[in-house]
């Protein structure tokens, strides 16, 4: 639901700069649809579209990490509980 994406999304600290900053990732099905790209406009700072249908490989420009988070070791997101 858009509104509880903009609910959390509005919730985090947007204040960092470089490569601390906020990067904002989405993934959807329906990644042509009016709603989500407003919604890109809305949180992304130049966003970049990865359309992967009938593609073999993702552009140079892209940088893949993996992040892996144990939620019991990690508690830094315990705060976050209040969100709906």
């Amino acid at each position: 639901n858009l509104n509880t994406i903009m609910n959390i999304y509005n919730r985090l600290n947007k204040s960092k700069t470089g490569d601390s900053r906020l990067q904002t990732l989405m993934f959807s099905a329906t990644l042509h649809s009016p709603d989500i790209r407003s919604l890109a406009e809305k949180i992304c700072q130049f966003p970049t579209w990865v359309d992967l249908k009938g593609k073999d490989s993702v552009p140079e420009t892209v940088r893949h990490l993996v992040v892996e988070v144990n939620p019991q070791d990690d508690t830094s997101w315990g705060g976050m509980s209040n969100y709906p």
